[in-house]
């Protein structure tokens, strides 16, 4: 129950990975219509890092009995709005938002869903509202109307923008809301989102969890995905003392879909070839009589001992290339590299680079002069097409 509700009374039960894997579901479910996966993956662990130790900057008041999802809802909201700003000064943050055209068109919402009833009826009637215009509800039971308010926020999400100075206010017409300042068609669409957004915030929470495991793969979230985050978050906090066995891989990159098996047999390929050369080593010394060379022997081990650390320098570089770090990302490969030349030609290697290369060049145009280092709270973010 606690990792539905997201409450916890005690550390030890704030520390429980169903309490954030269930909010890192709900949250998922709401807010990647509106940024993408990989941006909203990326807000929701810094909005988690603000939260929670080590770092809680803006700790999360559990013993108070606030719910989780309502203490990062905010969070996640002006973390938004602060990468918002920041892609204005960025021209590559246009090539990862998702495809949109401006503004929305009321006819081409009604288009959209012109076989689907339900769905356009409970659109109709927000736009009455918005406009303070008569209407009437459609005759829709509570889960049919989840659902028509449900496929509306996925379709107009990507469309809702950013407030400039005071938020738009809104007055009442007997029951009925109406924007003072402009009742454009523009204006009245975005009446429209936010209250689209309101009513899914609300309806995430109320879903059980196989509902919101089929949303997220509708998304094109992964429950592999899920896990990682919620052991990262933790593993973080607990330092040392967290078990192996908790800890997580490495984030998967989107465009690499086994990257984890891909690192485990890398690992053992790089030990099996060094413990090979040892044993080499040890034959070639024992059978030429140069037991008593350490020298020689001394030049073979250093080669081994390159290897691992050039093994060491690739498992953070995917670290790195995860978390979008692609400047440290590239940085640590090219050190392994110069240790381990043959090391840099394997397929996961490959892969990173690629996807480094492709989010600091995404035009083709000259690579950036620098990258930010420090992961995505310092740089516009990557987003989804979806």
């Amino acid at each position: 129950m606690m990792g539905m509700t997201g409450i916890a009374t005690t550390l030890s039960e704030a520390r429980s990975k169903p309490i954030w894997e269930g909010v890192f579901r709900r949250m998922a479910v709401h807010l990647t219509p509106q940024y993408g996966e990989t941006q909203a993956r990326a807000l929701l662990m810094e909005a988690a890092r603000l939260a929670f130790p080590p770092s809680a900057s803006e700790p999360w008041d559990f013993e108070a009995g606030i719910a989780i999802d309502d203490h990062l809802q905010p969070l996640v909201a002006r973390l938004g709005l602060r990468h918002a700003s920041q892609s204005d000064a960025h021209s590559e943050a246009s090539q990862s938002a998702p495809p949109r055209t401006a503004p929305v068109r009321f006819d081409d919402v009604r288009a959209r869903f012109a076989n689907d009833g339900e769905v356009l009826a409970v659109f109709e009637t927000l736009v009455h509202r918005a406009a303070g215009e008569p209407y009437v509800e459609p005759a829709l039971d509570s889960r049919a109307r989840a659902r028509a308010m449900t496929q509306l926020w996925r379709h107009l999400a990507r469309w809702l923008e950013v407030p400039s100075g005071a938020p738009l206010r809104e007055r009442t017409l007997g029951a009925q809301p109406m924007l003072v300042e402009d009742s454009s068609e523009d204006a009245r669409a975005q009446w429209v989102i936010r209250t689209l957004k309101e009513e899914d915030e609300k309806s995430v929470r109320t879903m059980d969890a196989e509902a919101l495991r089929q949303a997220l793969g509708d998304l094109g979230w992964s429950e592999a995905t899920i896990g990682r985050m919620a052991a990262e978050l933790l593993l973080a906090e607990r330092g040392t003392e967290t078990h192996e066995s908790e800890r997580p891989g490495p984030q998967v990159v989107p465009i690499v879909a086994s990257r984890r098996s891909e690192a485990k047999r890398e690992r053992k390929w790089i030990a099996s070839i060094a413990l090979g050369v040892m044993a080499l080593v040890s034959l070639w010394a024992l059978r030429s009589g140069n037991l008593d060379a350490p020298s020689k022997v001394a030049a073979v081990q250093r080669g081994t001992d390159d290897k691992r650390m050039a093994m060491d320098l690739r498992q953070k570089a995917t670290l790195d290339c995860a978390a979008a770090r692609w400047k440290t990302c590239v940085e640590e490969l090219d050190q392994a590299k110069e240790t381990d030349p043959e090391g840099d030609q394997s397929p996961t290697v490959k892969k990173e680079r690629q996807a480094a290369e492709a989010a600091r060049n995404p035009t083709g145009s000259p690579p950036l002069a620098s990258d930010a280092g420090s992961g995505p709270p310092s740089a516009p973010l990557p987003r989804d097409d979806r």
